[in-house]
């Protein structure tokens, strides 16, 4: 998702919380709490400026991070 500068929710399961940063980069939810996730999809499809906001932190983050080049060094 990172790579289309789409907004990220995601579920705090193994090393996720490690990497992403809880409302810059994405949404992290607890894992089997739907009602959160529900909460955290509603959030982002109610706040363009938020949804524009987490796209954008996302795309940048896998850019530095998830790169072609990353992966070759």
């Amino acid at each position: 998702m990172w790579r289309a500068g789409l907004p990220v929710i995601v579920t705090s399961v193994g090393n996720i919380p490690s990497v992403i940063n809880n409302g810059n980069n994405a949404i992290i939810v607890p894992p089997k709490s739907p009602l959160q996730l529900k909460n955290a999809i509603d959030r982002v499809c109610g706040d363009p400026e938020l949804r524009i906001d987490l796209g954008q932190a996302a795309h940048g983050f896998g850019r530095v991070n998830f790169s072609l080049e990353r992966a070759v060094d």
